[in-house]
């Protein structure tokens, strides 16, 4: 685990100016819930920047090297023209990663959130419940064939949409208490677990 979390925030631009690259067999957690908005998208930029150098410097690959996993990600590639900080980098990544065998993994409450340019480059999708009308009417504008009505989805099932077709799946259960964000002590106690 990365942890920014200093009383120094000049720390964490520093950090972010060398960030870190990926390693085989090995995940890097950047904990970012203590920054504002403004701070966490910079970050993104300074990371995304990097990695694409990095990527670059590895050449082509058809093969997976690295997964990016984004949470809460349509507040860095908000739906619409306003471009913040690392919308540009994310939208650069989601259009030439594959080619360098970097993978994206997006996840979002809403399918709506999403820039259209983003999602356009989505070879797969897993998608949940679908309860608001702008939801589902987004839905039959992205998979206009797909027939099966997500407003009738039960907790936990979803569906995996991709070039082969559309799997529906259901999520084991979960022991989850749903308390929201993990506190740091929890991400640590985990890493530690795969050192």
């Amino acid at each position: 685990i990365k942890d920014l979390n200093t009383d120094n925030d000049l720390t964490y631009f520093t950090y972010g100016m060398n960030p870190p690259m990926p390693e085989e067999g090995k995940a890097i957690v950047f904990n970012l819930a203590h920054l504002s908005l403004a701070d966490r998208r910079l970050f993104i930029c300074l990371y995304l920047t990097k990695l694409q150098a990095w990527m670059v410097k590895q050449g082509g690959s058809s093969e997976l090297k690295t997964l990016v996993f984004l949470d809460e990600a349509s507040s860095y590639l908000p739906a619409g023209m306003h471009m913040p900080v690392g919308k540009k980098e994310l939208l650069e990544l989601f259009r030439t990663g594959r080619a360098y065998g970097v993978g994206m993994l997006m996840a979002s409450q809403n399918l709506t959130d999403f820039d259209y340019k983003s999602t356009s480059n989505a070879g797969t999708w897993l998608i949940g419940r679908l309860v608001s009308r702008n939801e589902q009417e987004a839905f039959k504008e992205i998979f206009p064939e797909t027939k099966i009505k997500l407003s009738e989805t039960k907790i936990r099932h979803f569906l995996c949409i991709n070039e082969e077709g559309i799997v529906p799946f259901r999520s084991p259960t979960t022991f989850s208490m749903n308390t929201g964000p993990f506190p740091e002590e929890h991400l640590n106690r985990i890493a530690m677990r795969y050192e």
